[in-house]
């Protein structure tokens, strides 16, 4: 009987130094990729809706300014960039510095067959970015759906990973019009 009660309070004892030792590994600062004035985006690419969006001449500026960070935040090149934050990292420019400073990089890098396969090959995702109606959202909110296919410098296709989109972006801004947060 004690033997049973004893197992239980090991094995929670055993996964909370497990948890801890993650955390604390997850903390480090070794091997965290910062942004240098080069990788940051100082000026966002022109983003524009697509010609068969019935509302594309009466864009406002946050809805442009999120197409804009959407298209910038799914643009990966797998060879350089560590993991898809990175893409995150060069949007923070929009943001405002609170928010800027929020985003950080997982140390671990991206795993998963479609940006292996990228970075083997080359590859630059090359998204499509639209407002999405769809969504209610607050005064400040605009939604932003982004898909993309794989741009590979042989030409050849990458086995996408039916799983990871489209992605539907939420920004939220302030009266200056700078995301002041931001979730997919």
């Amino acid at each position: 009987m004690r033997r049973t009660r004893l197992l239980p309070l090991l094995a929670l004892a055993a996964l909370m130094v497990i948890g801890a030792g993650v955390a604390l590994a997850f903390a480090q600062p070794w091997n965290r990729e910062e942004p240098t004035p080069s990788t940051m985006l100082t000026t966002p690419p022109a983003a524009t809706a697509t010609s068969d969006d019935p509302d594309a001449e009466s864009i406002s500026d946050r809805e442009q300014i999120a197409l804009d960070a959407a298209r910038i935040m799914t643009t990966w090149t797998p060879a350089k960039d560590l993991n898809r934050t990175a893409a995150e990292l060069r949007a923070r420019p929009l943001m405002t510095a609170e928010r800027a400073q929020a985003v950080t990089a997982p140390e671990r890098p991206a795993t998963g067959t479609e940006w292996l396969e990228a970075a083997e090959r080359g590859a630059t995702s090359e998204p499509t970015v639209d407002l999405n109606h769809a969504t209610e959202l607050t005064d400040t909110g605009v939604s932003v759906t982004a898909t993309w296919t794989w741009d590979s410098p042989d030409g050849s296709e990458i086995t996408e990973e039916p799983r990871t989109q489209p992605r539907i972006y939420y920004f939220e801004f302030t009266q200056e019009n700078k995301i002041h947060d931001y979730s997919y």
